[in-house]
């Protein structure tokens, strides 16, 4: 599980001041965070794998794939209303299949900004006590990949 976020801000603001022990220590605010979505998650039985593996099942792609996870975390999103300090979920996937002519990465952050996928936005607090929502934002995450692939290997 990866974060990226408030530490990064806060280690650039530090790094004028402190130099490259600035950057690390807001390294290390991020892998804290981190740490602590990570715990939550796995107090939940959270599977990343099997969450992928289960929506590419229920999509619509007939041909054979190999989808290999390569980065997931959250992201800090923009303000949202209702949403205080939201985070959104960042699944990058490699697809590799028989009829694409090329391999895939795939980048679900990438497809809600380009409005391709439902935005998850959720609490930051939330995340970092709550496994189930968790599994929850990553399974929206997964089902925006599948739409991906379709929307990139048919198009």
């Amino acid at each position: 599980m990866h974060f990226s976020g408030k530490g990064a801000g806060a280690g650039m603001m530090l790094s004028s001041s402190m130099g490259p022990m600035g950057i690390a220590i807001g390294v290390a605010i991020d892998e804290g965070i981190a740490k602590e979505i990570g715990e939550a998650a796995g107090k939940a039985e959270f599977d990343i794998a099997q969450i992928v593996k289960a929506a590419f099942d229920r999509s619509k792609i007939n041909q054979p794939l190999n989808v290999v996870v390569a980065h997931y975390g959250f992201v800090t999103a923009p303000s949202e209303e209702g949403v205080d300090d939201p985070v959104l979920p960042k699944l990058v996937l490699n697809v590799i299949g028989e009829n694409l002519s090329k391999a895939i990465e795939l980048d679900v952050y990438a497809g809600v900004a380009e409005g391709l996928c439902e935005k998850q936005a959720v609490e930051l607090a939330s995340v970092k006590s709550d496994g189930a929502l968790v599994h929850t934002a990553f399974m929206v995450a997964a089902e925006c990949s599948a739409v991906l692939v379709l929307e990139q290997a048919y198009n």
